[in-house]
């Protein structure tokens, strides 16, 4: 339950949530590290793209999904910072690669 004028971070359920997605963004990010040492290398390999580039993209519509929710219907505005950037996580998902092919990638 939220306090009426309490700041987010009051409330458990939100700082687990972002809790979640920081420590998420850590293990792609460090992904990613390897990933461009791979390639740095000439070895990086579609699989390993695939994996990058998936789980980066989830990530970011996960995280924009959580900041639209925690502003409420003001994040959900068309205008709304929030929303641009729920649409713009979105778009990683559809553009250079479906995350449906990305998965078919992943798996052969």
């Amino acid at each position: 339950q939220q306090v009426k004028g309490a700041p987010l971070s009051a409330n458990q359920a939100v700082r687990h949530r972002i809790a979640e997605l920081s420590s998420d963004l850590d293990l792609v990010r460090h992904y990613g590290y390897h990933a461009a040492w791979l390639h740095g290398q000439g070895l990086l390999d579609t699989r390993t793209a695939s994996v990058l580039k998936l789980r980066a993209t989830e990530l970011a519509v996960a995280a924009a999904q959580a900041c639209v929710q925690y502003h409420g219907a003001r994040g959900y505005l068309e205008n709304a910072t929030a929303a641009r950037l729920h649409r713009d996580a979105l778009a990683g998902t559809i553009a250079g690669g479906p995350s449906e092919l990305l998965r078919d990638l992943i798996f052969e």
